[in-house]
């Protein structure tokens, strides 16, 4: 049982030392994300694919009321734009416009990046772990 333990402590202790070195490297991602999203991208593989001229600490950048101009200059174009309420019975964000700056190649975990615009200004930013 010692044995056990003993090996437990050394591991979580590995999981902490490796976490915390990729937080320090990721601080920005981790601003999105949360500390825990770090964890859980290690231990889960996952598959974010980002726009062009996407980074982190861009996207940390954008504020509600800035323009679809603004935000283009910051983080570039979008992998793509569409209407996130068409289909919904949310009939006042029915005419939004969604920027989507991440997605999943593969259709499994990965890190969300959408800007929402409501007549051309932003009205919702979303950006956390997505997990599938």
């Amino acid at each position: 049982m010692i044995k056990f333990i003993t090996k437990l402590i050394v591991f979580i202790t590995f999981i902490v030392i490796a976490t915390a070195t990729l937080s320090f490297l990721n601080k920005e991602r981790i601003e999105i994300d949360g500390f825990g999203a770090e964890i859980l991208d290690w231990l889960m593989l996952t598959d974010t694919k980002y726009s062009d001229s996407y980074s982190h600490q861009a996207f940390n950048e954008v504020n509600l009321g800035m323009t679809e101009i603004e935000v283009i200059q910051l983080l570039g174009e979008p992998l793509y734009k569409w209407h996130p309420y068409e289909v919904t019975n949310i009939n006042e964000k029915k005419h939004f416009v969604a920027f989507q700056y991440s997605q999943s190649p593969s259709d499994t975990h990965y890190r969300y990046r959408q800007i929402q615009f409501d007549q051309g200004v932003v009205a919702e930013k979303n950006g956390y772990f997505y997990i599938d």
